[in-house]
């Protein structure tokens, strides 16, 4: 909890990210298919090593939606 002198304290966080995943393979793909959703309550929250930490948060909430194409070779 010590900071130093020219350092601003900044509160603990706890935030929840989840995500699921699906994969099939059809011939020599394989497609990969991903839901993530980043900090799910919404919580604001500061990182401590931010430069910008004072004026700016964290992200809120993100959701996002991957696909990746392999090739079995």
């Amino acid at each position: 909890n010590k900071v130093d002198t020219f350092e601003e304290p900044t509160a603990g966080y706890m935030i929840l990210n989840s995500s699921v995943q699906y994969s099939f393979n059809t011939g020599i793909l394989i497609h990969n298919f991903s839901l993530n959703v980043d900090n799910i309550f919404n919580k604001e929250y500061r990182n401590h090593l931010s430069r910008v930490k004072s004026i700016l948060p964290e992200a809120g909430r993100n959701f996002r939606l991957v696909y990746k194409l392999y090739f079995d070779i």
